[in-house]
């Protein structure tokens, strides 16, 4: 079967966003702290990311994975930042 061919599987749970669901039922002080704790650790992604060299001799290998993970970290403290606002101005 070639890669083109086949559906990505998707992880079906992820603590991260059942965090997130459970939000609104933590005071605002405790959303926020686990707000700050999903930021970090992704921040801490986005940072390891960033520091990995290229990979072999073509310095595509890797890319497209790579560009993903960056996205991902980043839409994630964009999020944490997005939701600690909106939490301290409700």
């Amino acid at each position: 079967m070639r890669l083109a061919d086949r559906e990505p599987t998707v992880t079906v749970r992820s603590e991260t966003a059942l965090q997130a669901f459970l939000l609104p039922i933590l005071d605002t002080d405790e959303a926020i702290v686990a707000i700050e704790r999903v930021k970090a650790r992704a921040q801490k992604r986005l940072d390891r990311l960033k520091s990995l060299p290229p990979v072999g001799e073509n310095p595509k290998f890797g890319m497209y994975a790579l560009r993903l993970g960056l996205a991902q970290a980043r839409a994630t403290i964009e999020w944490a930042d997005e939701t600690r606002h909106t939490l301290r101005t409700k």
